[in-house]
């Protein structure tokens, strides 16, 4: 695979990923317990947003060589 492709895939993997997490972690705030749908939404935002810094660190790996 290609360099440019990867640090694309990472940039949008970390921003969807973040976009997840980020509404999650402000829905536990303002309703002081953890629901299903927002632990869902987090879990699954977090594997994205480590996802994409995976595929960054191969892109950027791939830069160099």
């Amino acid at each position: 695979m290609k360099t440019t492709p990867l640090i694309v895939l990472a940039l949008v993997g970390v921003l969807v990923g973040l976009g997840f997490v980020f509404p999650a972690i402000s829905h536990w705030r303002q309703e002081g317990s953890i629901t299903v749908g927002s632990l869902m939404l987090f879990l699954l935002g977090l594997g994205l947003t480590v996802a994409g810094l995976f595929s960054g660190a191969q892109g950027i790996k791939r830069l160099k060589n």
